[in-house]
């Protein structure tokens, strides 16, 4: 792939990724409690596809530099490129 299509969809697959949810609220409207144990689960899952979204961001952020020549392009991600 050419570098200029490797910023466009790195860029348009940022611009669509959803903001982290917000975990503090997420417990004050679903609380942690012995008779809604789905609570838990569901906050547990929050948090792991907030750590999930994360990781899509941070990626995508530094393939975007490493074409722009910002930062080295690791082997990581120029696997991330094709």
């Amino acid at each position: 792939k050419t570098d200029e299509t490797i910023l466009q969809t790195a860029t348009e697959i940022l611009n669509k990724l959803p903001q982290n949810f917000d975990l503090e609220e997420a417990q004050i409207k679903y609380p942690v409690d012995w008779s809604e144990s789905r609570n838990t689960v569901l906050l547990q899952e929050l948090a792991k596809f907030n750590n999930l979204i994360t990781l899509i961001r941070t990626s995508l952020r530094d393939v975007i530099r490493a074409v722009q020549g910002v930062v080295l392009m690791s082997e990581d991600l120029e696997h991330l490129g094709r």
